[in-house]
């Protein structure tokens, strides 16, 4: 990543007001922990924003912070949009009319009559409502899914900023922040050098996406990169949530009888209940062997 890249980041994000981060169709969980964690940094930054994916969230996923936001569809975006090419002062008045079930918009020019044909008008179907797009995890816009349908007509003007770890990246941002390795990881060291004030779940989420990037839960394997960025979001109390998720499960598992009815039987000593006291078997916990024949049988 080039430092000019990251700053010129930083100014499209100061002056953007709504800002669209898409996943791609196939995202990964590194990518969605990555998106999850900008969305974050955005919305503390006072920023409207929405972040979306044709693909379906899984329950799996719900480890990580803010994953009920992703959403399947660009809100805002059911405008209709009739738009033709357009010089100053050339429209005197604009009206309409509803005639046999049919809506008709009425320009009218001012002066001499509008100097483009029909070939040129356009009509799409709102634009997303976003003033930014930051994409994450596409080799190419295309990448985006049903997501690039619906706003293709409208990133004439809007500036792209391009997250992805493929080296078959096309590059196709205004800017292009890559990196072979991990999504989280390039974003943590963009918010790093952009000296960004995080908070534990921001953290935690580019912390869980380093390690799931890495495939492991250790840093043994890790590079001089991957110790930056954790080192970065550990001063702010970053955790791996997927690790924790696992830790929780364990000791969520049942008790095994013996286990159980032990408990049992020490709470009935604290409380003094004889009748629990006089169903426990002496040989409760002792060793047991079970037979199915009698030893006769077996001469």
């Amino acid at each position: 990543m080039i430092q000019n890249d990251i700053f010129q980041f930083r100014t499209l994000i100061n002056e953007a007001q709504k800002i669209l981060i898409a996943l791609s169709s196939d995202c990964d969980e590194d990518e969605m922990a990555g998106a999850l964690a900008l969305y974050l940094v955005l919305k503390k930054n006072g920023k409207q924003v929405d972040v979306v994916t044709s693909r379906k969230t899984r329950v799996e996923h719900s480890y990580l912070y803010a994953i009920d936001k992703i959403k399947n569809d660009v809100t805002g975006g059911n405008d209709a949009i009739i738009s033709f090419p357009y010089k100053e002062g050339a429209v005197e008045k604009v009206s309409y009319n509803i005639e046999n079930d049919r809506f008709n918009v009425v320009i009218q020019p001012r002066g001499e009559a509008f100097n483009f044909n029909s070939s040129e008008v356009d009509f799409h179907m709102g634009r997303g409502d976003f003033d930014m797009l930051i994409a994450i995890g596409a080799d190419d816009l295309a990448g985006l899914g049903q997501v690039y349908q619906k706003i293709q007509k409208s990133l004439k003007d809007q500036p792209i900023v391009n997250f992805d770890k493929s080296s078959s990246n096309t590059r196709f941002g205004r800017i292009n922040l890559l990196n072979t390795a991990s999504v989280s990881r390039a974003v943590a060291l963009v918010l790093k050098f952009l000296n960004m004030q995080l908070d534990a779940d921001i953290a935690s989420n580019l912390l869980t996406g380093l390690f799931l990037s890495m495939k492991s839960t250790s840093m043994e394997i890790a590079k001089p990169e991957d110790l930056e960025a954790a080192a970065y979001l550990l001063r702010f109390g970053a955790k791996n949530l997927k690790k924790e998720r696992k830790e929780q499960k364990v000791e969520e598992k049942p008790k095994k009888s013996a286990d159980f009815f032990e408990e049992k039987k020490v709470q009935a000593v604290k409380s003094g209940d004889n009748e629990v006291l006089e169903q426990t078997p002496e040989d409760w916990l002792k060793p047991k062997i079970y037979t199915t024949k009698k030893t006769s049988d077996l001469i």
